[in-house]
């Protein structure tokens, strides 16, 4: 299991390396399918565990899952960044 605070130091190593764009973002990618690996796998343990679960339980699967996503989200929208770069000064 991937934490945030590894996911948002590969970020940094990765933007931060001397690879190209295209490698980069590959390596970007790659870290946003384990995380939606990892968010399937929570919301199954979510589902078995339910049955008898109490609300703190549920609600600890539930912030799990929705940081989980909101990691890929981030880890997708800064491999977006690479790709498409800003453009300045251009109309």
């Amino acid at each position: 299991m991937l934490t945030e605070f590894e996911v948002r130091r590969k970020i940094r190593d990765i933007t931060g390396s001397g690879e190209s764009r295209g490698r980069q973002v590959r390596m970007l990618l790659k870290i946003g399918r384990l995380l939606k690996r990892q968010v399937r796998s929570l919301t199954q343990a979510r589902h078995r565990v339910l049955g008898g679960a109490d609300r703190n339980t549920r609600a600890q699967f539930d912030r799990l899952i929705s940081r989980g996503r909101s990691l890929r989200e981030e880890v997708r929208s800064e491999a977006d960044e690479l790709m498409n770069p800003p453009r300045i000064g251009l109309y």
